[in-house]
């Protein structure tokens, strides 16, 4: 049987200055602003990301050209994620992919130098799931 220990002694433990004066918990009033920015920001960096991943769809903009020229909004993206926003590349084609040119599946847009953007662009243009040994040994050095 568990030994209940009261609210009140819990919020006894919280230093005062965390106390809100009303109840005796822990106040975020100096805070709310701050997440509601937060996720204002949020939700504007997820419906950017949505409509990418439908103009992607839709053949309106390549990932290669989101590689070349990343936005904010695009940058904490995995490269996967991208990709599977094309049609016919689901979750194998990608691993694939990925693993030809030696980038972990995991790798975000942002942690990509400017070599390899490059050097991932190039490959998808060029319409090839294996790069050329050219490629390869640029990811390699780079990585």
């Amino acid at each position: 049987m568990h030994s209940a220990v009261s609210e009140k002694s819990i919020n006894e433990r919280r230093p005062e200055k965390d106390r809100n004066p009303a109840d005796g918990t822990k106040s975020a009033i100096g805070g709310g602003r701050q997440n509601m920015r937060a996720l204002e920001h949020a939700n504007r960096i997820r419906l950017a990301r949505a409509e990418l991943k439908r103009r992607i769809a839709k053949g309106d903009v390549s990932v290669a050209e989101i590689l070349l020229e990343p936005g904010d909004e695009v940058a904490g993206m995995a490269i996967t994620e991208l990709l599977a926003s094309q049609k016919r590349w689901g979750a194998t084609r990608c691993s694939k992919f990925m693993d030809s040119i030696g980038l972990h599946e995991t790798k975000t847009v942002r942690s990509l130098t400017e070599r390899q953007r490059t050097a991932v662009a190039a490959v998808l243009q060029a319409g090839r799931l294996a790069p050329d040994l050219t490629a390869s040994v640029v990811f390699r050095a780079a990585a």
